[in-house]
């Protein structure tokens, strides 16, 4: 599993420094002034560099005809695309006539090698060259990597990303009160270390997995890019400005399912074609049960 547990849900009201806002002017008012709206957010990834792994994605092909959709699947947190809940799904989307691409992202295993940013342009990168090939393409991930599908879609997605799939979505800071007391003083260790001149220093930080205390090695700016409340997007900032299709799927016997209340975050997202599902299973055995759910939403895309 890769997920912190939440205590009780939070709103935030700190401003996250990722997101551009920009102010959008209407028609004039009554005294001859402008009305300006309200800020559109979204995640703002254009100054960043993007993360180049030191492996290359596991790809698994369509079984039968070549495949005209690309499926990028992210992976959770401290895993890899190896992990063995993940291959049956590859199987299962390429027995159904789908390319998977699974990337190393830059959470894999207890060295992080890259920041927020950096693995949205990442998976931009790989959106581009499945483009490249005639494809349509669907960003998808699983807990820590389904959570980074949400947000790729609130930042520019290549054109040729058709939908997004998240599989119980986890990594949540905002929303949990544990993961924030968690990383509290690493993010104090992180902060000093950025003003004092060593933020592309390598340090042993607190980060919570599976309700577990571990350590992971990074920078201390790439740390802070997946904890600082006011640098990493807030889940609910996120999905009201999704415009992509999301299929949202959630396992039954999961305690993040009902400790997120996943159902209530899921309603937020209004962008045409999007579903939300429970299915048999808890945070890893729910992915080997998401194939059919995966390629009936799919098909109804009619890609």
């Amino acid at each position: 599993m890769h997920f912190g547990y939440p205590l009780r849900t939070t709103w935030s009201i700190a401003p996250v420094l990722l997101s551009l806002l920009s102010l959008t002017a209407c028609s004039s008012g009554s005294d001859g002034g402008s009305i300006t709206a309200p800020p559109v957010y979204s995640v703002d990834c254009s100054t960043s560099a993007t993360y180049v792994p030191v492996n290359a994605p596991l790809i698994t092909l369509s079984t039968g005809a070549t495949a005209t959709t690309s499926i990028i699947m992210m992976h959770g947190k401290t895993g890899s695309p190896l992990s063995s809940h993940l291959p049956p799904l590859y199987i299962g989307l390429a027995n159904a006539g789908y390319d998977v691409i699974a990337p190393y992202m830059p959470w894999s295993g207890l060295t992080w090698d890259g920041s927020m940013c950096e693995s949205m342009n990442y998976i931009d990168s790989l959106a581009s060259q499945e483009a490249a090939k005639g494809r349509n393409v669907i960003v998808a991930g699983h807990s820590m990597g389904g959570a980074h599908s949400l947000i790729y879609g609130a930042t520019a997605p290549n054109n040729e990303v058709k939908g997004l799939i998240t599989l119980a979505p986890g990594h949540f800071p905002h929303l949990s009160n544990n993961i924030q007391t968690v990383t509290a003083a690493s993010i104090v260790l992180a902060e000093s270390m950025v003003a004092s001149g060593n933020g592309d220093d390598l340090a042993t930080f607190d980060m919570l997995n599976t309700g577990v205390i571990i350590q992971i090695t990074a920078s201390a700016v790439d740390y802070l890019s997946f904890t600082a409340l006011d640098q990493y997007p807030d889940i609910n900032d996120v999905l009201p400005v999704i415009t992509l299709p999301v299929l949202w799927l959630a396992g039954d016997a999961d305690p993040i399912t009902v400790g997120y209340d996943m159902a209530t975050l899921s309603s937020q997202i209004a962008s045409a074609n999007s579903d939300y599902q429970v299915i048999s299973g808890d945070h890893k055995s729910m992915v080997a049960n998401s194939v059919a759910p995966i390629v009936a939403w799919l098909s109804s895309l009619s890609l």
